[in-house]
């Protein structure tokens, strides 16, 4: 028969073997449980991803599209709007302006807002809005631009004959260079009219502007008239070029007045300081 020291110890040795084994299952439940969890990286919320949600520039009459990136959005609508007004909710347009359109497509996380023919009133502050609780809104600026289109020299040019002469044309401010730059003479593009040899067209970009040049060799009078600057959706501008005869050498693809305007001017200011200078004599 086991003495009671004997059973004690006993009842002891298997108490400390439960427990035992009890820390090591409970330890792996948790570490299985911590793994299932890194596995499925379950989100806590919507995730706003800002790198993929800038600011916007557009053109002027061009189209413009806001955008915001979402992960795990789950079952939310996305709203989009200004000031207090909402444009969009999910893909619903609420304004009555249908220059503005709701872009998504199932399973992507891009929300965007398309704008166009944009207008300069357009320009401002959008937000695009998670129907969470509270609501999570993030703000983009549209900035919009207006292309500027010139002719160097313009209104006219006075160009002798028998020279060459190039005339330039500069469009600043666009937010892509336009894909095609025509230039017109008498309502024929230059480049397709056969009857006059010895032109050439050269567009190209230079920093922020697109340029775009024409070359008239050895100009002969039938090249006089309005030559037009055309860039592709932007306003066309005009320049009257003279083909003069060798009279005026000095005029030689001059913008403005002719030169004899200019000397004129000259001789008239050259008088008044020779009055200015003559002593007067006493009365």
């Amino acid at each position: 028969m086991a003495s009671p020291l004997g059973t004690a110890v006993g009842w002891l040795v298997s108490w400390l073997l439960l427990q035992t084994g009890m820390t090591l299952w409970e330890g792996a439940v948790a570490s299985s449980t911590s793994v299932l969890r890194s596995s499925l990286r379950l989100p806590s919320g919507p995730k706003l991803l800002l790198q993929h949600s800038p600011n916007v520039t557009a053109p002027l009459n061009g189209t413009a599209i806001l955008n915001c990136r979402i992960r795990h959005i789950g079952a939310r609508q996305v709203s989009w709007g200004r000031d207090i007004e909402v444009l969009t909710g999910g893909l619903s347009r609420f304004t009555d302006d249908r220059r503005f359109q709701p872009l998504h497509q199932e399973y992507s996380q891009d929300w965007g807002l398309r704008i166009l023919s944009v207008r300069a009133s357009d320009a401002g502050w959008y937000f695009c809005q998670i129907s969470t609780s509270p609501p999570v809104s993030h703000q983009i600026y549209l900035n919009v631009v207006e292309p500027q289109v010139e002719i160097v020299g313009a209104p006219e040019l006075y160009i002798n004959r028998g020279s060459d002469a190039t005339l330039t044309c500069i469009i600043r401010g666009a937010h892509k260079a336009p894909e095609n730059v025509r230039w017109t003479h008498d309502s024929k593009l230059v480049q397709y009219d056969l009857s006059r040899a010895g032109v050439r067209i050269r567009t190209y970009r230079e920093g922020n502007n697109s340029i775009s040049k024409f070359l008239i060799e050895r100009a002969m009078p039938s090249d006089s008239g309005e030559y037009f600057c055309d860039p592709d959706g932007l306003q066309q501008v005009k320049v009257t070029v003279h083909i003069l005869n060798g009279d005026h050498p000095a005029a030689m693809q001059t913008g403005g007045q002719p030169c004899h305007r200019v000397t004129s001017a000259v001789a008239l200011l050259c008088c008044w300081l020779l009055l200015l200078l003559t002593p007067t004599s006493p009365c």
